[in-house]
């Protein structure tokens, strides 16, 4: 199982898409593939901006690793979730 967590804020305006697309990746990727969504403008959101060092949204973490700072293209990011899930 593979976590897509798309790091946001509520006033971004690209972040809603970004939303959108890592949903649409992990509805044809299947396999358990899940997304979260953390608000960084929150309390838990704020100490995991830390911990990836994110000041840009929409960023993309998958599984442990921040991946994307802003919004990748489609296939990107299907390219990444694949990798994360190969990886040992």
């Amino acid at each position: 199982m593979v976590v897509i967590n798309v790091l946001k804020t509520k006033m971004c305006p690209h972040c809603p898409k970004a939303s959108e697309l890592a949903k649409k990746v992990a509805q044809r990727i299947g396999n358990g593939t899940v997304v979260k969504e953390t608000y960084l403008d929150t309390p838990e959101g704020g100490k995991v901006a830390a911990k990836y060092m994110v000041m840009t949204v929409p960023s993309i973490v998958i599984g442990e690793k921040l991946r994307f700072r802003g919004m990748p293209s489609e296939d990107a990011l299907m390219q990444a979730v694949q990798a994360a899930m190969s990886a040992p």
